[in-house]
């Protein structure tokens, strides 16, 4: 009964402003149209869109179905409940993000940016040190929440993010993956440190 009123009301305000009916319905499917329904939760491609740092795109380099892992071009390896639910996405675009399942054991995320998929994964092995593209803590200044990379990058951490910004120390190993959370807007990016298996959400400055 409330979405009916709700729909009634936008429609009157945009026939009110000029806007025909049915440019007011399609202005409501695609303020939602990029919701995608994946097993690991409910993920907002718009935000993804938005990604344009080199270094959060990703490739499968190798897929063990039997034992359930990946390995991304890094060297980083990732457990997942089903293996073969990704097996030919070594040809496609992924990236790293929070998972926003309910209820699930995995802390992150890998996401198909070419299928619109995602599948809940844990690490259990940091990238290789000896990948030219492995990012590292470089720099921290906690006063005015900054990380600087090894490539000499700035990033602006979030601000509720200190918990988790405290356990990061230089030298330190990252992945830099995308934020689909509600702050993705303000904070494109997600940093995980792969020696504490934790995150934070951030910005980048140059």
């Amino acid at each position: 009964m409330m979405n009916s009123i709700l729909k009634m009301t936008f429609l009157g305000l945009a026939l009110f402003c000029g806007v025909d009916s049915h440019a007011a319905k399609s202005t409501e499917v695609v303020e939602h149209e990029e919701y995608v329904k994946t097993d690991a939760g409910n993920i907002d491609f718009r935000h993804l869109n938005h990604v344009k740092f080199p270094g959060v795109f990703h490739k499968i380099a190798r897929l063990q179905l039997k034992d359930n892992y990946l390995e991304l071009e890094d060297g980083s390896k990732w457990s997942l409940s089903r293996a073969e639910t990704v097996k030919g996405w070594e040809s496609n675009r992924v990236v790293l993000c929070q998972n926003m399942a309910t209820l699930s054991t995995y802390r992150f995320a890998l996401v198909n940016l070419d299928l619109k998929m995602a599948m809940p994964i844990s690490l259990i092995r940091e990238p290789l040190p000896t990948k030219d593209d492995v990012a590292f803590v470089k720099n921290i200044d906690r006063s005015s929440d900054i990380i600087v990379t090894s490539d000499g990058r700035r990033w602006i951490v979030h601000s509720s993010d200190g918990s988790n910004f405290s356990k990061f120390n230089e030298h330190d190993r990252l992945e830099i993956g995308a934020n689909v959370s509600d702050s993705a807007e303000k904070c494109p990016y997600i940093l995980i440190d792969t020696a504490h298996n934790s995150y934070v959400r951030a910005k980048l400055l140059d």
